[in-house]
Order: C-alpha cells, then structure tokens, then sequence
C-alpha cells in the first residue's frame, strides 16, 4: 500500500505545476480585463495601456513564483528519494 506521503511526492509537484499555470493564466486574464475597462475610460492614453500590460504580466508571473517553486522542489525531492533508493 502506498502511503500518502508517496503519492504527495510523486504528484505533489504536478499538482502545483498545473496550479501555477492556472494562476497565471487567471491573472492575465483579470488583468487584461482591467486594461480594457481602463481603455474605456481613457481611449487616449496608448503609454498607459502598455505599462498595464507589463504590470499586469510582472504581477501574474509573480504570482505564479511561488507554486512553480514548490512544484520544482517536490520534484527535486522525489528525484532524490527515489536515487538513495
């Protein structure tokens, strides 16, 4: 029988690599979805428009940092249990 923390570690890091992609592209979304309502209120500003796209990138890719992270260190992890085994 496979224990919980074996199943956790073999797709713990899976998990977290799907969450991370879900987050980013969820806070892109969100984002994007401000950047056109700000389009509505200021059709003129063209300079706004692209700072509010890289601040909108930069906060996604923030955002998702630290799930990736986990999801690499759950994968180091298991590759080295599984290599002293």
């Amino acid at each position: 029988m496979t224990s919980l923390f074996d199943l956790s570690m073999r797709y713990g890091s899976r998990i977290l690599f799907a969450v991370a992609l879900l987050d980013l592209v969820v806070s892109i979304g969100s984002h994007f979805a401000g950047i056109r309502a700000f389009d509505q209120l200021a059709p003129d500003a063209p300079q706004s428009r692209a700072v509010l796209a890289l601040v909108s990138l930069a906060t996604a890719l923030h955002a998702a940092s630290l799930p990736f992270f986990g999801a690499l260190a759950i994968d180091r992890l298991d590759h080295w249990r599984r290599s002293r085994t």
